[in-house]
């Protein structure tokens, strides 16, 4: 080996020499271009990751809505107070006695119906639903009464919660007397979002109790004469705390058909039902059986009384 080659290491350069300039110069841009490729892949990974976690954000809260919303959707057309019917109950639905508020001489009580959940409006029905709300007052014998909003046409729309609030305004000679039939008609043709005929409740407005010794009784809501009657109302009031009740009545009268479905824990055995009453007053709806029109109400035999229940203690 001469003495001009070196056995290792790098040889000399003077940098004034061209050709080692043009080395450096093709060294370097290739560190630089590496070094803004790096940048570039850095750059486009986190965007990458970024659009996946927002994706997945709404992705995540899009799915806890269309599983409140698919799983309970026949839920996400209901009230406080109205029951859910999938056929017309008539004039026969459940029986809400509400206590009312009073204010300024006027008494009042108010209900809700909604397509969402009550405590979060962002879980809402996806689907229309559209009814029509209707109001009917029994045995007001003209006392004035309203309810506002009016009883109209209203359609839930399917891109957001809404809570829709009425309040029927009374005279106090309607309280503890009167009660309501509220409706609110499903249009099925143009409500995807529900499968219900209606929501429906006989709301009785009644004072706020003073406190007494709990007791059972009962008595006939119309007056006048039997025979002027094809159905009748039978009013059983319960003061005190809940009370487990027996229903009887005679071979002139037959027990609304639907008693058992508003009434889940309703034990039915023959001209008798078994069931439970909470403190105020709850109508009954008997209907007259056959063409013989009965001489006076007495004859209907119709009668409620208290079953004891007994304790079960150790």
């Amino acid at each position: 080996m001469s003495e001009e080659q070196k056995p290792s290491g790098r040889q000399d350069c003077p940098s004034e020499q061209p050709e080692c300039q043009d080395g450096r110069r093709e060294k370097f841009p290739r560190k630089r271009k590496a070094l803004w490729l790096a940048a570039v892949l850095a750059c486009v990974a986190a965007l990458v990751v970024g659009v996946q976690l927002t994706l997945g954000a709404f992705t995540a809260n899009d799915f806890l809505k269309a599983v409140a919303v698919t799983g309970t959707s026949q839920d996400l057309f209901a009230s406080d107070v109205l029951a859910p019917y999938s056929t017309d109950p008539g004039d026969s639905p459940v029986l809400r006695s509400i206590v009312v508020d009073k204010s300024g001489g006027k008494y009042s009580f108010t209900f809700r119906i909604y397509n969402c959940l009550l405590d979060d409006t962002n879980v809402f029905n996806d689907k229309e639903v559209k009814y029509t709300l209707s109001v009917t007052a029994k045995d007001a014998d003209g006392g004035a009464w309203s309810i506002s909003p009016a009883a109209d046409t209203y359609t839930f729309p399917a891109t957001r919660g809404k809570i829709k609030y009425y309040t029927v305004t009374l005279d106090e000679g309607l309280v503890d007397k009167a009660s309501f039939l509220i409706k609110a008609t499903v249009d099925k043709d143009n409500s995807p979002g529900t499968s219900k005929c209606c929501l429906a409740a006989r709301v009785a407005p009644v004072k706020r109790a003073v406190a007494q010794a709990a007791s059972v009784s009962g008595a006939w809501v119309d007056s006048g004469a039997v025979k002027d009657y094809a159905a009748y109302n039978y009013r059983i009031t319960v003061t005190g705390e809940e009370k487990t009740v027996k229903l009887t009545w005679g071979s002139n009268v037959e027990l609304d058909s639907h008693f058992k479905t508003n009434h889940t824990d309703a034990v039915i055995s023959g001209n008798s039902v078994t069931f439970k009453v909470k403190p105020g007053s709850e109508i009954v709806n008997f209907y007259r059986v056959g063409s013989t029109v009965p001489a006076s109400w007495d004859v209907l035999d119709v009668k409620v009384k208290e079953v004891k229940t007994q304790s079960t203690g150790n």
